[in-house]
C-alpha cells in the first residue's frame, strides 16, 4: 500500500466543510454485487477461498493512502472529495508483523474505508450537488472549489453498517464463504447436536476454519457465520440431516 503523510491535507481537513450523504437503500444483492464488482475490476477477486488484496483495492479506488494520528479508537478514515476522489487516511500506530490479531483487524479496517468508498461516494456527490442546489450561495462564497469532506464516526450510523457489510464481503466473497462452511458442515461430526446453531463446538471449529482462510479476525468470522447461515436455514437443514450421525 502506497502511503504519504501530508501535513498539508492535514491543515486543510481542518478548514474543510462537512456535508450530508444522500441516504440510499442497497438490496440484499446490491450489497453483494458492489463491492465484488471492484474486486472483479480490478483483477483482485480470488479464484478459491483466500484473503482478498483489499490493500491494493485501497490504492486503486481512492486518490491516494495517507496515515496521520487520528482520534482515539479512530483506526481508519474515509475522507470524500467533492468532484474528486476519496482520500483514505489510517493511523499512524505502527501495525506489529508478528502480531497476526492487530494485522487482522488492520486488513478489516482496510476493508471497511475501501467499503465506504465502493459503497458511498456517489450518495456523497450527491448529497454535495443537492445542498448546492438548495444554496446557490455556496457556489458564489467560493467553498465549492474547495476539498468538501463528510466527517462523521458514529458506529450505529446506516453508512457504517454498509461499509462493514461491504468489508465483510471484501474479505470473504460470499461465493468462497458458503464453500468454506459447507465444507466444514459436511465433515462435521456431530453426535448429539439436533441443531447446527445450538451447537457452539462446531460453530467455533467454522469460526476458526473462516478465520485461517481469509485472515480475519474471530468476531468477523463468526458474525459472518450466523449471518450466513440464519439466512439459509433450509439448506443448512439439508445438510445436517445429511451427516451421519453414530
Amino acid at each position: 500500500m502506497n502511503m504519504t503523510n501530508s501535513n498539508e491535507l492535514t491543515e486543510q481537513l481542518n478548514n474543510t466543510v462537512p456535508l450530508p450523504l444522500a441516504y440510499r437503500y442497497y438490496s440484499e444483492q446490491e450489497l453483494v454485487d458492489m463491492p465484488i464488482t471492484q474486486l472483479k475490476k480490478f483483477g483482485l477477486y480470488p479464484d478459491k477461498p483466500e484473503p482478498a488484496k483489499v490493500e491494493t483495492l485501497a490504492d486503486l479506488i481512492s486518490d491516494h493512502v495517507d496515515y496521520q494520528e487520528l482520534d482515539e479508537g479512530v483506526l481508519g478514515m474515509t475522507q470524500f472529495i467533492y468532484g474528486g476522489k476519496p482520500i483514505i487516511f489510517f493511523s499512524d500506530s505502527p501495525i506489529p508483523e508478528d502480531n497476526p490479531s492487530l494485522l487482522r483487524r488492520f486488513l478489516f479496517t482496510v476493508a471497511h474505508e475501501c467499503g465506504h468508498i465502493i459503497m458511498q461516494d456517489s450518495l456523497f456527490q450527491q448529497g454535495c450537488r443537492n445542498l448546492i442546489r438548495r444554496n446557490g450561495a455556496l457556489i458564489s462564497s467560493g467553498i465549492s472549489c474547495h476539498p468538501l469532506f463528510l466527517k462523521e464516526y458514529n458506529s450505529s450510523n446506516w453508512y457504517e453498517w454498509q461499509a462493514n457489510t461491504a468489508a465483510a464481503h471484501l474479505l470473504m466473497p460470499p461465493e468462497y464463504l458458503h464453500m468454506v462452511i459447507q465444507e466444514e458442515l459436511c465433515h462435521g461430526y456431530i453426535p448429539s447436536a439436533p441443531n447446527i446453531l445450538h451447537h457452539a463446538v462446531f460453530l467455533e471449529q467454522i469460526y476458526n476454519q473462516l478465520k485461517v482462510t481469509f485472515n480475519v479476525n474471530y468476531s468477523v468470522a463468526k458474525i459472518a457465520t450466523e449471518r450466513y447461515l440464519k439466512k439459509n436455514p433450509r439448506q443448512y437443514a439439508n445438510l445436517l440431516n445429511a451427516i451421519n450421525y453414530s
